[in-house]
Order: structure tokens, then sequence, then C-alpha cells
């Protein structure tokens, strides 16, 4: 009995992380290129239970529950939505923008929604370097950004001119990223060797100027999914207080 127990904590353990994180998921809805995150479920250790003079064949296996086994993201693609922000960019298929992390590395996100700094420098909404060799031209009127990358820059004058090119990042494994908070993610083993390349090369989506990417989550699949979870943490719960019931009556019966 003592085993059913530690089995009914453990399962309602695990419920609790993945209601945990489909709430997370419903907060960022409307977070930009979010990607979900999804709980992987596993049974616990098995032990042998032998009553008076049952022979080994008639032995019962008795499970400790279920406990979480990992968590990953999902990244499929959110859907596009246009803003009309020239600095706003979505990445139309695979691949992932460039950003410069306060420790000089080199982190991947989705998130396209951009700024120019002081210095007329492109960066994220955390004022961090985007991967990029722009270089604008004073007195520049008008920008505009290709689907491969390419930017161009329209001088006073009426003359458009290259001003650089924004290249995506072909990540083989993005599970297997490391997210470090606010979209970004950095390169781990897992995520294999990232390679940098051209908008609409194979294996590269193509930039959308002008459009940002929506979170991949679900909102009818969350909810779904949170209250299946929240049912599982009932019936364990039941099945807990159940158990609990029939401690009262065992210790009555010794008195």
């Amino acid at each position: 009995m003592l085993g059913n127990i530690s089995g009914m904590v453990n399962s309602l353990n695990a419920q609790q992380t993945k209601i945990d994180i489909i709430a997370n998921n419903i907060a960022n809805i409307n977070s930009t290129a979010y990607k979900k995150n999804r709980v992987a479920f596993g049974d616990v250790l098995y032990h042998t239970v032998y009553g008076p003079g049952m022979p080994v064949s008639d032995s019962v296996r008795c499970g400790s529950g279920a406990m979480v086994s990992g968590t990953e993201k999902d990244f499929s693609s959110g859907q596009l939505y246009e803003t009309g922000r020239k600095l706003d960019l979505a990445v139309d298929g695979d691949g992932f923008f460039g950003v410069m992390l306060p420790d000089g590395s080199l982190g991947y996100t989705r998130e396209g929604n951009f700024y120019l700094d002081g210095e007329q420098f492109l960066v994220n909404g955390q004022g961090a370097p985007i991967y990029t060799d722009m270089l604008l031209p004073e007195g520049y009127t008008e920008l505009k950004i290709a689907g491969n990358g390419e930017i161009t820059a329209k001088l006073s004058d009426g003359q458009w001119i290259t001003a650089g090119s924004i290249p995506l990042f072909h990540v083989p494994n993005p599970a297997g990223l490391e997210a470090v908070g606010r979209g970004m993610y950095r390169e781990t083993e897992a995520s294999g060797t990232i390679l940098q390349g051209e908008p609409g090369n194979p294996g590269f989506g193509t930039l959308k100027q002008g459009y940002l990417e929506r979170s991949n989550v679900d909102l009818g699949e969350e909810m779904v999914n949170l209250i299946v979870a929240q049912k599982s943490f009932q019936f364990s719960c039941q099945a807990l207080r159940t158990l609990d019931d029939m401690w009262g009556v065992a210790n009555n019966l010794q008195r």
C-alpha cells in the first residue's frame, strides 16, 4: 500500500507539471513567434508482489505511478500576419534570425519585431544587435528588405542602393536548442551544427517585410489538454483519499 501511495504522489506531481506547462502556453498565446512546450510521461519503477503461498508464476507486478520523462519545444511555424511596419520581419519557412547575446555568443530567434538604435544598427526589443552586415546611408528616406534578405535604401534623390543583407540560420534539430528566455535559444550538441545561409536557398525560408509570426499555441487544443490534466489530477487525489481511508480502517482494526 505504501508503494501505491508513492505512485499517487508521483502522478500528482506529474499532472501538476503538465498543468503548469499548459498554463504557460496559454499565457504566451499572444507572444510573437512563441513555441509551445509539450510534456512527455513515463511509468515509474515496478515491483513484484507475492501473496502467502503464491507461486512465482502468479505474482503481481505493481507500478509506482507516472512521472515526467521530459519536455520539448514544438517548433512548428505559427501563422504570419501583416503589421505594415517596415522593420517587422517574419520567416516564411525554416530558419532563425541570429542575435548577439550579452556574453558575445550567438543566439537564435524567430521573433522579428526589430528596431533601429541610436547608431542605426538593427536590434531586437531588448536592444541586442541582430546578426547582419547592414550599413544604412545618411539621409535615406525608405528601407526595403527583400525575401532573400537583401536590404536596399532609398536616398533623397530617389536612387536605391544596397545597404547590406540579413542571413538566416538553419538548425538541424530545433528541439535540441536551449531556451534562454525572451524567445531566444542557444546551440547545443543536441541541436546539431547550425549553418548560416541566404534566405530562399535550400533549407532556408524567405523573409516577409511588414509581417510577424504568431504563436503556434492552439487555444482549443490547450484547453482540452488542460481539462484532461485537471481530471487526471482529481482522479489521483481521489485515489489518494481512498488509500488514506483504507489506512484509517486498518488502523482501527488493530485497536
